[in-house]
């Protein structure tokens, strides 16, 4: 597996030392990765070259203890093992429901791979959301996008995408005003005005998320979805504030939906003495 650069708002570990609540500076804090109801989060997993199928595949949890086995789930509904040249992938898409109930709480999911398992990371299932309390993201590219320093991609196919449901609010939109002037005999002459209208949230956020939302910005696909209304996203930023503890992180984002707005050339009055043709109408203003 890449270490330590988490690729899926789903992190898998080879170690369940490696979960973030059992981390020493957690202090047993579990953080709120949110799940629906009846479902799963997609995931990704990079693992070495020649890595056999997942034969074994367990929810499990935190709470209680209790187990599903949903291997014959996972099998029927998308999950690939794909072979590349020095690493392989395993993925799973988690669009479809799952043949069980699924209570509310904490769960993760066991994978056995011949004499390997992986651990996924924690994540809460909760049976309902506050849609003006959730940002739902998700994000997909149009080919898969290829690690050029390190072994490994995202794959994509006609079904994968990448989700993670955000505990924040979008707040009220910023304007960016950005203009391409020229100065000229003592005259601004301006050639391009282009609107931007920025929207803004904030999310309490681990390392690993951190990691996977980085890369956001590199896929062609982009959309978010709150309160009922859904942006296209054209750009944007994920910028982290580390908390002292380093527990979590503040993370602000900033983004640019279907809001730009452009003109070129700008209308201005000609500095002519009298009116050019003597009707002293306004046909002496010219359009640049």
């Amino acid at each position: 597996m890449i270490l330590n650069n988490n690729t899926s708002p789903l992190a898998f570990y080879e170690s369940l030392d490696k979960q973030l609540h059992r981390q020493w500076h957690a202090y047993s804090r579990v953080y709120s990765l949110l799940c629906p109801y009846r479902k799963l989060l997609p995931f990704q997993i990079i693992v070495d070259e020649g890595t056999t199928a997942v034969t074994q595949a367990t929810l499990i949890n935190v709470t209680t203890g209790s187990s599903n086995n949903i291997m014959s789930y996972l099998t029927s509904n998308g999950l690939t093992h794909v072979n590349k040249s020095g690493y392989d992938i395993i993925y799973f898409p988690a669009d479809s429901t799952l043949p069980f109930d699924t209570p509310e709480g904490l769960y993760y999911i066991v994978l056995s791979s011949g004499t390997r398992t992986f651990y996924s990371e924690v994540f809460n299932i909760v049976r309902t959301f506050n849609e003006n309390r959730i940002v739902k993201l998700y994000y997909w590219d149009n080919s898969d996008l290829e690690f050029v320093l390190s072994k490994g991609n995202i794959a994509y196919d006609n079904r994968f995408k990448h989700i993670v449901y955000l505990q924040a609010e979008i707040s009220k939109p910023q304007y960016v005003i950005e203009e391409e002037v020229e100065k000229r005999d003592g005259f601004e002459f301006i050639e391009k005005q282009v609107r931007k209208k920025m929207y803004r949230f904030t999310f309490l956020a681990p390392e690993y998320l951190c990691d996977a939302m980085s890369l956001v910005h590199m896929h062609d696909n982009i959309v978010i979805l709150h309160k009922g209304i859904t942006y296209d996203v054209h750009d944007i930023l994920f910028t982290p504030s580390w908390q002292d503890d380093g527990f979590l992180a503040s993370v602000e984002v900033e983004f640019s939906s279907a809001t730009v707005i452009k003109k070129i050339g700008k209308q201005y009055p000609r500095a002519i003495s009298g009116d050019f043709n003597n009707d002293y109408n306004d046909d002496y203003f010219k359009t640049i």
